[in-house]
Formats: C-alpha cells, structure tokens, sequence
C-alpha cells in the first residue's frame, strides 16, 4: 500500500496549495508594507505641519 504522502497526485496537489499560501502571504506582505509606509507618511505630515506651525509663531512674534 502506497502512503499518502508518496502519492504523486497529493504531492502535486500540496505543492500547488503552498504556491497558493506563498502567493498570498507575499499580497499580505505587500498590503501590510504599504500600510505602514502610509501611516508614516501621514505622521510626516503632522510633523512638518507642527514645524511650520512654530516658523509661522516664531516670525509672527518678530514682525511685531
């Protein structure tokens, strides 16, 4: 008797389930990863938002 894991079909098969998995753990990868590059854009905007803000207080205080 052939064990399962000698049968060519299942050996196929689970090979063509782990390039599936593979494939969507790289998406999953990827959406993550843009994501974060997001949320630091986001928070580099707030930080130069507040820098300008103080430039803006700063030379406001001088002209006067």
């Amino acid at each position: 008797m052939t064990e399962t894991w000698q049968d060519p079909e299942t050996v196929e098969q689970l090979r063509r389930e782990a390039a599936k998995l593979k494939k969507i753990n790289a998406a999953l990868m990827s959406r993550v990863e843009r994501s974060m590059d997001q949320q630091l854009n986001a928070f580099s905007l707030f930080e130069t938002a507040i820098a300008l803000d103080h430039q803006v207080r700063d030379r406001t205080y001088q002209l006067r």
